[in-house]
């Protein structure tokens, strides 16, 4: 991926993160945080570049594999503060290239912690 391209993504993952952030937190993140991070994530991509885009990307609590060829991968996922009730729901749609082709996010009001789950069960079908 592009020097540029992988700025924009990582730039876009960390306001994406600040704005959730904002909403399901008290904390204030500083625009100085918010650049270090960007650049940490630049430095993440750039050690792990030369991996296969075909094997599963996997962490401590991460694990994506792309779609078999010729397909699309759609991943949603809910989410729930538990202090203010306050619901989320996100996706990305993704090439069996490991490439974004789309994605999401949406505030779903205030409810329980099935809802979210439940709401990002229902794009899925």
């Amino acid at each position: 991926m592009r020097a540029l391209e992988t700025l924009f993504l990582s730039t876009i993952w960390w306001l994406w993160k600040r704005r959730n952030n904002s909403i399901f937190s008290t904390d204030s993140w500083s625009m100085e945080f918010l650049i270090r991070n960007i650049y940490i994530s630049l430095d993440d991509f750039d050690r792990g570049a030369l991996l296969d885009v075909a094997t599963a990307v996997r962490g401590p609590d991460l694990w994506w594999s792309p779609p078999p060829f010729g397909y699309t991968k759609l991943n949603v996922d809910g989410s729930f503060h538990h202090s203010t009730g306050s619901m989320a729901i996100g996706g990305v749609l993704c090439a069996s290239n490991g490439s974004r082709i789309w994605g999401f996010s949406a505030k779903c009001g205030v409810g329980s912690i099935l809802e979210p789950e439940l709401l990002a069960l229902k794009i899925r079908l």
